[in-house]
């Protein structure tokens, strides 16, 4: 779809057309303008999740397609189409998200980094393994399993995400007995990169805009 959507694309600039596009072999309800993309819903437009030509898409509230985020844990890809098995979290709601960086550019504020996903799961491990050739299982005498109860597995590309101008974020500090404190921040200190020890951050997304940064916790 992201082919057909380039070449959608490509047709706007080279005739002049500025208002509502079909991309070319896509279900005729599809609809494009300078914002996005949207599916037309008999007399309305589709929101919420839908399922379209085998694949499950997100469409906020206004109508507009989401991509190259995740709602509700699914990672969408940046053709906004669902990834299979790219469930981010361990728990239904929970995204994770590996900050690279954070930076504000026109009076907006970004992270720049990828989606994660915490596996427990001995035989997702193993498929990892395969894909990638990093070693995250330790073999010995009491068998397979994986060191502190689970690893971080990436499941986007480089990925930037707008944030809120009122973002709630909380981070991990330590008291001197060394016990582990939640602080609240401001968006300063995912700038300078005081997070840098634990990127791992659950996020909270709503109409595209980051609204909520919890830093994770990995011992």
């Amino acid at each position: 779809m992201k082919n057909k959507l380039l070449k959608a694309v490509m047709a706007i600039m080279f005739t002049g057309l500025s208002t509502l596009v079909l991309p070319a072999g896509v279900n005729a309800d599809w609809k494009q303008n300078s914002i996005g993309w949207w599916y037309e819903d008999g007399n309305s437009y589709a929101t919420g999740w839908k399922l379209i030509s085998e694949n499950w898409y997100y469409f906020y509230s206004n109508g507009y397609m989401a991509s190259n985020t995740a709602i509700d844990g699914y990672y969408l890809n940046s053709s906004g189409a669902w990834v299979p098995n790219a469930y981010v979290g361990t728990s239904k709601g929970k995204t994770l998200f590996y900050i690279n960086r954070g930076y504000e550019k026109n009076n907006k504020k970004y992270i720049e980094g990828y989606f994660d996903k915490f596996v427990t799961d001995l035989d997702e491990a193993r498929d990892y393994e395969r894909r990638t050739g990093h070693q995250v299982i330790v073999h010995d005498d009491n068998g397979d399993y994986i060191p502190d109860d689970g690893f971080d597995m990436p499941i986007s590309n480089t990925t930037t995400l707008e944030v809120a101008d009122n973002v709630n974020i909380s981070e991990i500090d330590f008291n001197s007995k060394g016990q582990v404190l939640i602080v609240n921040k401001d968006f300063n200190s995912i700038i300078i990169g005081k997070y840098k020890d634990w990127p791992i951050f659950e996020i909270t997304i709503k109409d595209g805009v980051v609204t909520e940064l919890h830093q994770e916790y990995r011992p």
